[in-house]
C-alpha cells in the first residue's frame, strides 16, 4: 500500500476546505516552461466565466439537476478558491446541507451503496471531504470504507471504461487514503502505448 500524489493535489484538494485553484493559476504544470501571460489569464478568465454559468444553473433547494450536486461542488471548488469559502454564509450553509440530503436519498434509494456506481461513490466522496465532511463518520456511514471495497472488488472484466475507477481511486488520495498497488496495476495494465486509456480516461501520477 502507498499514497500516490495525483494532478488534484496540485489543484488543491490536500488543501483547508474550499480552498483550491489560485486565482492566478500556474499554468506551466499543465503547459510547460513556454506558458505564456495571455494564456494563463484565458485560463482565469475561462474558469470564472465556467463558475458563473454552473452558479446560474443552481436550482431553487440550492442543489443541481440530475444528481449533480456534488461534482458541481468539486468543479467549484477546484476552479475559483473564493468560492462559498465563508462556511458562515446562509449561501454555503444551504448548498452543503443539500448536498447532504442527496447523498443520504442516494444512499437509501441504492440499498446502502449496493447499488451505486464506483464513480458516483467517488464524486460524493471527495465532494464531502471538499466540504470539511468527515466520509468516513458521514451520519452513521463510513463511505471510504465501501470506497476501498469497490475498488477492491472492481471487476476490470466487466468493462472498458476506467473513468469512474480513476475516479474512486482520486477520492481515495484526496482524502489521505491508501491506495493499493493492485489498484495501480490495474490501470497501468489497460494504458495504450500511447499513453492514452480506453474511452480517452487517463489517471495522473508520479
Amino acid at each position: 500500500m502507498f499514497k500516490l500524489k495525483f494532478l488534484w493535489q496540485f489543484l488543491g484538494l490536500f488543501s483547508p476546505c474550499f480552498v483550491s485553484v489560485l486565482p492566478t493559476p500556474d499554468v506551466t504544470s499543465i503547459c510547460g516552461p513556454e506558458t505564456n501571460q495571455t494564456l494563463a489569464q484565458r485560463i482565469q478568465s475561462s474558469q470564472w466565466k465556467a463558475s458563473d454559468w454552473l452558479l446560474d444553473q443552481q436550482t431553487e433547494d440550492w442543489g443541481w439537476d440530475f444528481l449533480s450536486t456534488g461534482s458541481a461542488i468539486l468543479s467549484l471548488q477546484l476552479a475559483n478558491e473564493t468560492w462559498k469559502n465563508d462556511l458562515e454564509s446562509m449561501e454555503a450553509q444551504l448548498t452543503i446541507k443539500q448536498l447532504n440530503i442527496e447523498v443520504l436519498r442516494e444512499i437509501s434509494h441504492r440499498h446502502s451503496f449496493k447499488e451505486m456506481s464506483v464513480g458516483k461513490l467517488g464524486y460524493y466522496a471527495m465532494a464531502l471531504h471538499a466540504s470539511c465532511h468527515n466520509a468516513s463518520n458521514f451520519h452513521g456511514h463510513n463511505i471510504m470504507k465501501h470506497l476501498h471495497h469497490r475498488v477492491d472488488d472492481f471487476d476490470t472484466n466487466q468493462t472498458k471504461n476506467y473513468f469512474p475507477y480513476s475516479l474512486a481511486l482520486l477520492a481515495l488520495c484526496s482524502s489521505g487514503s491508501e491506495v493499493p498497488h493492485s489498484a495501480i496495476a490495474t490501470l497501468e495494465e489497460v494504458q495504450g502505448d500511447d499513453g492514452c486509456f480506453p474511452f480517452g480516461v487517463g489517471l495522473f501520477h508520479h
